[in-house]
């Protein structure tokens, strides 16, 4: 028998990939029907989302982010909360396409995992803990929807846009867009950071234990920051620092999967 909140997860995603597909249709074929229908598919979804992550964390009896289902799902609804604010206060339905991809893939994968509910363990038993996650998680969103202005910046100086119907912001507006998603996703993970070493100081004693997870994430954080610095360096403003922003996106795909998958350590799946 499917659970409420993973049957609601599965309905919230097939609201993803509609929106992505309204979205796609707004930016090529039919310019304001589909935008407002995306619109309105998309915020479904997430309160959708959201509902069931509610759902899950009651019958846990904990905050969801204790195994990989729970991750995930955390990882495409913040990406995905991204999307709507942006979309909302920008009717840009291209910036969009390339979060929403994200999550549609995301989501595709994370139907293959289990989704049992597990007890948390007791080091991650912590309100702490909980912060640290969440407010990763909100920077990941925050660096996805950087990444994708930034690949319009690159369209639109390279006048590959010549095909999509949408009018979008000159190069300049893109790339201060691009500048402050970074910089808010660089506060969150700043903050993620410092709520980290709390919880590793009660949960083990020690601020910093040179984890594979916590030295990868201090290169993440070291990356941004001198993404941020460029922003304040006129040879490096625009197509390098947008360069950065997308390569950052990779970074933290890295930082946030292939560090938990591919090596031992404290957040390990």
């Amino acid at each position: 028998m499917i659970n409420t909140h993973y049957l609601w997860f599965q309905i919230a995603l097939i609201g993803y990939l509609f929106s992505f597909i309204f979205f796609i249709c707004h930016s090529m074929f039919f310019p304001k029907r589909s935008l407002m229908a995306g619109k309105i598919i998309l915020l479904a979804a997430v309160l959708l989302h959201l509902s069931a992550m509610i759902l899950r964390g009651v019958a846990a009896s904990h905050t969801p982010v204790a195994n990989f289902f729970e991750s995930m799902n955390q990882f495409i609804f913040f990406i995905a909360l991204a999307s709507l604010i942006h979309i909302w206060r920008r009717h840009n339905g291209l910036a969009v396409i390339f979060p929403l991809l994200v999550v549609v893939v995301s989501a595709v994968f994370t139907l293959r995992i289990s989704s049992r509910i597990t007890e948390m363990y007791p080091a991650l038993q912590s309100i702490w803990f909980e912060i640290h996650v969440l407010s990763a998680f909100a920077s990941y969103g925050l660096f996805t929807m950087g990444a994708s202005l930034s690949i319009l910046y690159f369209l639109r100086r390279n006048n590959k846009l010549k095909y999509f119907n949408e009018n979008l912001p000159a190069c300049a507006a893109l790339d201060k867009n691009a500048s402050s998603l970074n910089a808010w996703g660089f506060f969150w993970f700043s903050f993620s950071m410092l709520t980290g070493g709390i919880w590793a100081y009660y949960a083990w004693g020690n601020y910093w234990i040179w984890t594979a997870k916590e030295i990868w994430s201090a290169l993440l954080w070291v990356y941004y920051a001198v993404y941020i610095h460029t922003r304040f360096t006129p040879r490096w403003a625009g197509k390098r620092a947008n360069a950065l922003s997308v390569i950052g996106f990779w970074v933290m795909i890295f930082t946030f999967l292939g560090v938990n998958l591919m090596l031992r350590s404290s957040h390990s799946f």
